[in-house]
């Protein structure tokens, strides 16, 4: 017999801590980096937890050297591979975008398609389609063609929210489009002739919530609705809400094409209504076209929501609102008997709440709730 040549190994302390605990500590951990990374090297039953919150996001760009060496050592490193929930990809290729076929866990992508060399694109449209494995609660794709949405929604199963801004045409083969799972579907700078292409990819019986944001420049020499009629008549079987985003710069004030009638569409309750320089509503075409589109609303509408997309810097909130049209407007809600919510905020650039608002502005909402009749005055609410 051969005595021991040093002291018993001592077992680490950390392997008794229950599993429930080591994982609540490590959550509360998830945005400090540098100790997660430590706690990964001080057990082994840590490493799991740590690695899910270090790995679960990641941005690449192809057309950086560093870049193509992560990307390498993404799809060779199962720990990091598993791991990643959120993506940025930067594609300077359209194959680039298989890179999302080792993301197991993959939850939210963002895709920027600037600059894409798409040449390859319609050789990856032929090639057999996989099979859908991918639930994504956020697909966000800009600066895409309609060949590449329809690319990235072959690895989908179902899709929570779709957004596409500014997107152009590859000249895609209607043969190549298949119908996909969308719940919420964001339309931001999108052609009119490309709705039918984006009608054809989306399953009616799926979507719920429809969101359209069409520049006016689509439509200075030809300004019609019928694009817009015809896809909401496509995809909206089943909408619950819809958003109309009518917003145009400088003083042309070019009125942004909306569908004509929401009225057929019993199972919609929720609209809302973005939208910018409406003074003189009742005699300019923009007005008139808002006030049509105002008076065709689902009948069983019960929550509007109308922001207001403040562009003059400098000036306090209560001078911009009392420029405001509101009385037209309110003149054609009153009519929705069954509405039972009435929200009006301001918004100050694209998608960003203003250093003042409502909430904090009292002056500002007795403007507006002066042109509110008793009813409608009962139901709003300032955001």
């Amino acid at each position: 017999m051969y005595a021991p040549l040093g002291p018993p190994a001592r077992q680490n302390p950390m392997q008794a801590l229950p599993q429930e605990l080591v994982e609540f500590i490590l959550d509360a951990l998830r945005n400090d980096t540098r100790t997660l990374k430590s706690c990964s090297l001080t057990c082994r039953r840590w490493l799991p937890r740590s690695s899910m919150h270090l790995f679960a996001s990641c941005t690449l760009k192809t057309a950086h050297p560093d870049h193509l060496v992560r990307i390498a050592t993404l799809q060779s490193a199962d720990r990091i591979r598993e791991n990643v929930a959120t993506l940025t990809l930067q594609a300077r290729n359209s194959s680039d975008i298989t890179v999302i076929h080792d993301l197991p866990r993959l939850l939210d992508l963002d895709i920027d398609c600037a600059g894409m060399d798409i040449s390859m694109l319609e050789v990856l449209l032929m090639m057999p389609r996989p099979p859908p494995t991918r639930k994504i609660d956020l697909l966000r794709i800009r600066s895409g063609y309609i060949g590449l949405v329809e690319l990235v929604l072959r690895f989908c199963l179902q899709v929570d929210t779709l957004s596409v801004e500014d997107l152009r045409d590859n000249h895609i083969n209607a043969h190549h489009l298949a119908r996909h799972a969308v719940r919420a579907l964001r339309l931001r700078r999108v052609p009119s002739h490309l709705l039918r292409h984006i009608a054809t990819m989306i399953e009616p019986t799926a979507l719920e919530d429809l969101t359209i944001e069409l520049s006016e420049r689509f439509y200075v020499d030809n300004i019609h609705d019928a694009p817009v009629d015809d896809f909401v008549r496509s995809v909206g079987r089943r909408l619950r809400s819809y958003h109309h985003v009518d917003c145009v710069a400088g003083q042309r004030a070019a009125p942004v094409p909306a569908p004509s009638t929401l009225s057929p569409y019993a199972t919609i309750d929720s609209v809302a209504l973005t939208v910018n320089g409406i003074g003189d509503i009742p005699h300019s075409v923009r007005g008139q076209r808002l006030l049509a589109f105002l008076s065709f609303l689902p009948p069983g509408l019960s929550d509007f929501l109308l922001l207001y997309h403040t562009s003059a810097r400098g000036r306090n909130l209560v001078a911009q609102m009392e420029e405001v049209g509101w009385l037209p407007i309110f003149r054609a809600l009153q009519g929705y008997s069954k509405l039972r919510a009435l929200r009006i905020g301001v918004m100050d650039g694209p998608g960003e709440w203003p250093t003042e608002h409502f909430l904090e502005n009292p002056a500002a909402q007795e403007v507006v709730s002066n042109r509110l009749s008793t009813r409608l005055r009962s139901i709003t609410t300032f955001i």
